[in-house]
Protein backbone atom coordinates (compact mmCIF):
# COMPACT_ATOMS: atom_id res chain seq x y z
CA UNK A 1 0.00 0.00 0.00
CA UNK A 2 1.19 3.52 -0.50
CA UNK A 3 2.09 6.22 1.93
CA UNK A 4 -0.68 8.70 2.67
CA UNK A 5 -0.84 11.87 0.56
CA UNK A 6 0.55 13.96 3.45
CA UNK A 7 3.49 11.64 4.18
CA UNK A 8 6.04 12.65 1.49
CA UNK A 9 6.25 16.24 2.74
CA UNK A 10 6.95 15.10 6.32
CA UNK A 11 9.24 12.28 5.21
CA UNK A 12 11.34 14.82 3.28
CA UNK A 13 12.35 16.40 6.63
CA UNK A 14 14.29 13.32 7.79
CA UNK A 15 17.60 11.75 6.76
CA UNK A 16 18.00 9.74 3.55
CA UNK A 17 18.42 6.45 5.46
CA UNK A 18 15.08 6.88 7.23
CA UNK A 19 13.40 7.86 3.97
CA UNK A 20 14.76 4.69 2.35
CA UNK A 21 13.50 2.44 5.17
CA UNK A 22 10.02 3.99 5.19
CA UNK A 23 9.68 3.88 1.40
CA UNK A 24 10.86 0.25 1.24
CA UNK A 25 8.43 -0.75 3.97
CA UNK A 26 5.52 1.13 2.37
CA UNK A 27 6.10 -0.68 -0.92
CA UNK A 28 4.94 -3.96 0.61
CA UNK A 29 2.98 -3.04 3.77
CA UNK A 30 -0.69 -4.05 3.34
CA UNK A 31 -2.19 -0.86 4.85
CA UNK A 32 -1.73 2.85 4.29
CA UNK A 33 1.16 4.25 6.35
CA UNK A 34 0.86 7.85 7.54
CA UNK A 35 4.11 9.60 8.49
CA UNK A 36 2.74 11.71 11.33
CA UNK A 37 5.98 13.28 12.61
CA UNK A 38 9.45 13.78 11.18
CA UNK A 39 12.11 16.33 12.07
CA UNK A 40 11.31 18.59 15.03
CA UNK A 41 13.03 21.63 16.52
CA UNK A 42 13.87 21.87 20.23
CA UNK A 43 10.92 24.25 20.61
CA UNK A 44 8.53 21.78 18.96
CA UNK A 45 9.89 18.97 21.13
CA UNK A 46 9.37 21.10 24.26
CA UNK A 47 5.77 21.89 23.26
CA UNK A 48 5.06 18.19 22.75
CA UNK A 49 6.68 17.33 26.10
CA UNK A 50 4.66 20.05 27.88
CA UNK A 51 1.45 18.49 26.52
CA UNK A 52 2.00 15.64 29.00
CA UNK A 53 4.36 17.11 31.62
CA UNK A 54 4.48 20.03 34.03
CA UNK A 55 7.44 22.41 33.78
CA UNK A 56 9.03 20.63 36.79
CA UNK A 57 9.03 17.35 34.82
CA UNK A 58 6.18 15.61 36.61
CA UNK A 59 3.46 14.10 34.44
CA UNK A 60 0.34 16.27 34.25
CA UNK A 61 -2.27 13.56 33.73
CA UNK A 62 -2.65 14.07 29.98
CA UNK A 63 -1.77 11.22 27.60
CA UNK A 64 2.00 10.67 27.42
CA UNK A 65 3.64 12.22 24.33
CA UNK A 66 7.43 12.09 24.74
CA UNK A 67 10.07 11.75 27.42
CA UNK A 68 12.47 14.18 25.74
CA UNK A 69 11.87 17.90 26.04
CA UNK A 70 14.42 18.84 23.38
CA UNK A 71 17.27 20.00 25.61
CA UNK A 72 20.32 18.04 26.84
CA UNK A 73 19.86 16.22 30.14
CA UNK A 74 20.52 18.62 33.01
CA UNK A 75 20.67 21.76 30.85
CA UNK A 76 18.28 24.58 31.59
CA UNK A 77 15.87 25.26 28.72
CA UNK A 78 14.78 28.84 27.88
CA UNK A 79 11.48 28.28 29.75
CA UNK A 80 13.33 27.13 32.90
CA UNK A 81 12.64 23.41 32.50
CA UNK A 82 15.53 21.08 33.19
CA UNK A 83 16.50 19.21 30.02
CA UNK A 84 15.38 15.61 29.81
CA UNK A 85 17.15 14.82 26.54
CA UNK A 86 17.39 15.54 22.86
CA UNK A 87 15.06 13.49 20.69
CA UNK A 88 16.21 11.61 17.59
CA UNK A 89 13.47 13.61 15.82
CA UNK A 90 15.78 16.59 16.22
CA UNK A 91 18.19 16.19 13.35
CA UNK A 92 15.83 14.03 11.32
CA UNK A 93 16.77 10.57 12.58
CA UNK A 94 13.24 9.53 13.65
CA UNK A 95 9.68 9.30 12.39
CA UNK A 96 6.33 8.56 13.94
CA UNK A 97 4.12 6.46 11.68
CA UNK A 98 0.46 5.65 12.21
CA UNK A 99 -1.60 3.21 10.19
CA UNK A 100 -4.80 3.86 8.31
CA UNK A 101 -7.29 1.01 8.06
CA UNK A 102 -10.61 1.31 6.24
CA UNK A 103 -10.02 5.05 5.90
CA UNK A 104 -9.45 5.64 9.62
CA UNK A 105 -6.25 6.07 11.59
CA UNK A 106 -5.70 3.45 14.26
CA UNK A 107 -4.44 5.25 17.37
CA UNK A 108 -4.45 2.31 19.78
CA UNK A 109 -0.86 1.17 20.13
CA UNK A 110 -2.11 -2.20 21.35
CA UNK A 111 -3.71 -2.95 17.98
CA UNK A 112 -1.83 -5.87 16.35
CA UNK A 113 -1.26 -3.78 13.24
CA UNK A 114 1.50 -1.90 15.10
CA UNK A 115 3.41 -5.11 15.79
CA UNK A 116 3.01 -5.89 12.08
CA UNK A 117 4.33 -2.40 11.20
CA UNK A 118 7.30 -2.78 13.56
CA UNK A 119 8.25 -6.12 12.01
CA UNK A 120 7.90 -4.71 8.48
CA UNK A 121 10.04 -1.66 9.34
CA UNK A 122 12.72 -3.88 10.94
CA UNK A 123 12.73 -6.11 7.85
CA UNK A 124 13.08 -3.15 5.47
CA UNK A 125 15.90 -1.69 7.56
CA UNK A 126 17.73 -5.03 7.71
CA UNK A 127 17.46 -5.47 3.93
CA UNK A 128 18.99 -2.00 3.50
CA UNK A 129 21.60 -2.65 6.23
CA UNK A 130 20.36 0.39 8.16
CA UNK A 131 20.27 0.09 11.97
CA UNK A 132 16.77 0.84 13.25
CA UNK A 133 15.15 0.88 16.68
CA UNK A 134 11.40 0.65 17.14
CA UNK A 135 9.95 2.71 19.99
CA UNK A 136 7.83 -0.25 21.09
CA UNK A 137 11.15 -1.92 22.02
CA UNK A 138 12.47 0.88 24.26
CA UNK A 139 13.68 -0.58 27.58
CA UNK A 140 12.43 0.76 30.92
CA UNK A 141 12.34 3.37 32.29
CA UNK A 142 11.32 4.65 28.84
CA UNK A 143 7.72 4.10 27.89
CA UNK A 144 7.00 2.03 24.77
CA UNK A 145 6.30 4.33 21.81
CA UNK A 146 4.29 2.21 19.37
CA UNK A 147 4.49 4.56 16.38
CA UNK A 148 8.14 5.68 16.74
CA UNK A 149 11.07 4.48 14.62
CA UNK A 150 14.61 5.82 14.77
CA UNK A 151 17.94 5.30 13.11
CA UNK A 152 20.16 3.73 15.72
CA UNK A 153 23.42 5.47 16.49
CA UNK A 154 26.38 3.41 15.46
Amino acid sequence: MPLSASSPKILATVCADMQAVVNKCAATFPLVMVVDQGNRTAEQEMALWLASHNIDGTENGEPWRTGCNGYPKGAVAPNGAIGTGVSRHQGGKAVDIVVQKNGKIIWAGTDPVYLQLAEAMKKAAAELNIPLTCGRDFPPPSKPDFDHFEITES
